[in-house]
């Protein structure tokens, strides 16, 4: 048995061809939002899809706190940040900006249990504000 000849596929080229003789008219008022709606119904784009940025990967860092002691003046490069908030939630300001203390008695310390030093981070108790009835929030950022 023969098989029939194959059809032959236009190339790249030949539809470049094809669309370069075509004129070049501009279209009608209404024209080209047709054939965008048209586009859109079959479920085509016109151009591909952008690529998706991937994400920023956190920085590469980490701590297990080893190296630090009780007896150290401070954390750094650990620095400890304090939010005040009113009773409503109003944001009221904020302090610190400075290495986290090592050893207390406000916002952190370092605490040994089983033979490891671990981080304790806690509100800053002696700031007035939590008598008055506003919000406190520690926060240490590296």
């Amino acid at each position: 048995p023969v098989s029939p000849p194959a059809e032959e596929e236009e190339t790249e080229e030949e539809i470049e061809d094809e669309i370069e003789e075509e004129p070049s008219t501009p279209p009608a008022e209404g024209e080209e939002e047709e054939e965008e709606e048209e586009i859109e119904e079959e479920g085509e784009t016109s151009s591909p899809p952008a690529e998706e940025t991937p994400p920023t990967p956190p920085p590469a860092f980490s701590d297990d706190y080893e190296s630090y002691s009780v007896s150290d003046a401070n954390l750094e490069p650990w620095l400890y940040y304090v939010d005040t908030f009113g009773p409503s939630g109003t944001y009221l300001g904020w302090y610190g900006g400075t290495p986290a203390p090592s050893n207390g008695p406000q916002v952190s310390s370092i605490v040994t249990e089983d033979g490891n030093n671990l981080l304790n981070t806690y509100s800053n108790y002696g700031d007035s504000a939590h008598s008055s009835g506003n919000f406190i929030e520690t926060c240490i950022y590296r």
